[in-house]
Formats: C-alpha cells, sequence, structure tokens
C-alpha cells in the first residue's frame, strides 16, 4: 500500500512538472483518497493504535458525558466527545479511525495546498508522506486533531482576527493539553527573516537549558492538570526516554542545526511571499529543536504544531532553488535527505521494551479487510494490556 502511493505521488510530481497546479487536481484527490484509505483502512498499524484499540470501548457514550459521571485525567474531553459521537453511528473503534482519516488528512492536504508555490505541492505531499503521515494517523490519533484544529487557526492570525484565533486554539487544547503552546505564536508574528530574527533564535536557544532546568525543578507546580501530571510521571521520572550521547548528537543535528540551515537558505529573500508567511512558524519550530534533546517525547509534541509549515516551508525552498539555479537545488535537497534519514535512523533499533524493532509498528501494512496479525504486533497488544492492569 505504502509502495502504490509513492508512486502515485511521485508520478503527480513529473505530471506536475509544467502543468498548472490546477490541471492536476484529480491527482491531487486521489492521493488524498489513497491516504485516507490506508489511515483508515489499517488494522493494529501504530503502537498507540492498538493502545485506542483496547481502551475505546471504556470510552463513555453521549449519556455518559451529560451525566457528568467521566474521568477527564487520561483524555481530553473533545476527545471524548469525538468518539461518542462516532458512537452513535457505531459502536466499532474502526468506523471512527475512519473519519479520524477523512478529517486529518483532508486540512492537512487542503493546508498543504494554500501555501505552497505552484510547483512545490506535490513535492509538499511527498514530504508530508514520508515524514509526518503514519505518526499523525497511526499515533498521535489524539494531538493530530488538534493539530489540525490550529492549522485552521492560522488563516485567522495572519488576519489579526485573534478572537478566532484563540477560539481555534482553545478547540485544539480540548483535544489535546500539548496545543496550550499555540497561544504564545502571536507574540513571535512580528519576527522576520533578517538578522534581529536570528540574533532572537539564537538567544531563545541559549536560554533553553536554563528553561528546562526550571521546568524540572517546578513540575509540581503544573500538576492542576491531571493529565499532565500522569504523562511526566511516565515521561519525565521513568528516564526510559533520555539519550544517549550518540543520540544527543542526533536529535541536535536533526532538529536543530539541519532546520536551522533551511532557514538560512531563505535568509533576505522577499519574492518567496508564501515562505514569508509560514517564516514565524518555522521559527518556533526550530527554536523547539534544543528542547527536544532534553526530552523528546514531552517537546517533540509541541513541535507537532509546526511540523507541516515547516515541510511546506522545505519544499518551497527546494524548488524555488531549483527555479533560480539548478545545482542550488542539492543544498535544501541534502539538508531534507539528512533530516530524514535522521528521524528513521533509530527505526531500525528495539523499541524501549526491547520486544520489537519500532519499524515493526508499521510494517508489514495490514488492513481490516484481512485483519491479519504479526507476531510483533501481537507482542504490542500484550503490552498494552499489561499496562492496563
Amino acid at each position: 500500500m505504502y509502495i502504490i502511493i509513492l508512486l502515485v505521488i511521485l508520478y503527480a510530481m513529473e505530471f506536475n512538472h509544467g502543468q498548472g497546479r490546477y490541471k492536476t487536481s484529480n491527482l491531487f484527490n486521489l492521493i488524498l483518497l489513497l491516504l485516507i484509505l490506508c489511515a483508515g483502512l489499517r488494522y493494529m498499524v501504530g503502537s498507540d493504535t492498538i493502545s485506542y484499540i483496547l481502551s475505546y470501548d471504556e470510552l463513555p457514550t453521549f449519556k455518559q458525558i451529560f451525566s457528568g459521571d467521566v474521568d477527564y485525567s487520561h483524555y481530553e474531553p473533545l476527545w471524548m466527545v469525538f468518539c461518542a459521537l462516532c458512537k452513535t453511528i457505531s459502536s466499532s473503534y474502526f468506523f471512527m479511525q475512519f473519519v479520524h482519516a477523512i478529517i486529518i488528512n483532508t486540512i492537512i492536504f487542503f493546508f498543504i495546498k494554500r501555501y505552497t508555490t505552484q510547483k512545490s505541492l506535490y513535492l509538499a505531499i511527498l514530504l508530508y508522506f514520508i515524514c509526518c503521515f503514519l505518526y499523525f494517523n497511526t499515533e498521535i490519533l489524539r494531538e493530530s486533531l488538534a493539530v489540525c484544529a490550529f492549522l485552521l487557526s492560522i488563516r485567522y492570525l495572519q488576519d489579526r482576527k485573534y478572537i478566532y484565533y484563540f477560539i481555534g486554539c482553545t478547540i485544539a487544547a480540548l483535544f489535546h493539553t500539548s496545543a496550550l503552546v499555540c497561544f504564545i505564536v502571536p507574540l513571535f508574528m512580528g519576527i522576520k527573516n533578517n538578522k534581529r530574527g536570528y540574533i532572537i533564535l539564537i538567544l531563545i536557544c541559549i536560554f533553553s537549558s536554563a528553561l528546562w532546568i526550571f521546568f524540572q525543578q517546578n513540575i509540581q507546580s503544573f500538576y492542576f492538570i491531571s493529565s499532565l501530571e500522569y504523562k511526566v510521571n511516565t515521561y519525565i521520572k521513568t528516564g526510559l526516554y533520555e539519550f544517549n550521547i550518540r543520540g544527543t548528537i542526533l536529535r541536535i543535528m536533526i532538529d536543530f542545526f539541519l532546520p536551522f540551515f533551511m532557514l538560512l537558505l531563505n535568509w533576505k529573500k522577499t519574492e518567496n511571499n508564501v515562505n514569508n508567511i509560514l517564516f514565524p512558524f518555522v521559527f518556533i519550530y526550530v527554536a523547539m529543536g534544543p528542547f527536544n534533546v532534553f526530552n523528546n517525547v514531552i517537546f517533540d509534541r509541541f513541535q507537532n504544531y509546526f511540523v507541516i509549515p515547516f515541510w511546506i516551508y522545505t519544499a518551497n525552498t527546494i524548488l524555488s532553488s531549483w527555479k533560480d539555479m539548478r545545482f542550488r537545488i542539492i543544498t535544501p535537497a541534502l539538508i531534507s535527505c539528512l533530516i530524514i534519514v535522521g528521524q528513521y535512523y533509530t527505526y531500525f533499533e528495539y523499541d524501549v521494551t526491547g520486544a520489537y524493532k519500532i519499524y515493526e509498528r508499521y510494517f508489514p501494512y495490514t488492513s481490516t479487510i484481512t485483519q491479519k496479525e504479526t507476531p510483533s504486533r501481537k507482542s504490542m497488544e500484550n503490552r498494552h494490556k499489561s499496562l492496563k492492569r
């Protein structure tokens, strides 16, 4: 399934070369449909998907929500409402999964279409498919809905309609607590792609270590958010998600230095209006990179809200470099490849449990039609069941 989608995207990129973007709308819709079917019809693909399957029957119905007898310590309110709404039509988890796939991929596709140039549309889709598709559709189901609510709110932020923007951020936070980071985005909208902007970026990165130390020492002050307390105990105090020296160097490269170089490639460029619009969001993405070194499970959550703008920015940069001078495409394309390789480098290592390799969460692809289980997926299921006890 993955190979078919990849080939169709590559064909669309070739067909789009020399064509108008609106002449390829059928290919755009076909790729969107394929991604929806791939995500919506998957069976036990993704570690968190298995966890969601096991807990879905325990989520409340609308009647239980309105009765007020609901525990919000593990799941945010709008996620429960979304699942309850799906349950009014079908009690099957896989129906909710399909609805989720439609919402996520449709919003992301049209966000990509809005902020890409004529030639970079399918390259941006390719980067989304390679770097974000599986993660957004099979792992962070709740947060991906929050990310989409944020993406829909960006246009209001650009139009300075702050009330509508903050309403969108509130909706996002009610899907996933990590969306609280979206409330600080307006503070960065005045930052430009110039010398002053890069000085600010470097200062933020310098102080990131001090901020992390403060966060660790005062984490109990944030325990008024019950779901946050649960996640802190899981992701910080256990120490399972800290890096060794090799991992630290790798995270610094792929989360900060390489994205930072991508920003530098557009320094003082004013002709790419789309990238100028996206710059503040990519700025925040790069500024959060050093935090990932401290604990990527927590701070990667915050970066998720800006990763789609980052890859769109990257696609626009690559194609604009091709337009200016063909050999200059090598630099942004090489940076992109290094980031992708860095992201997937650990996929051939064992999960923290040591029971299976990370890539086995997604390969081979299995569908709800056949419902075929693999030994690694069965191991994941047993692990999630043991954690629920």
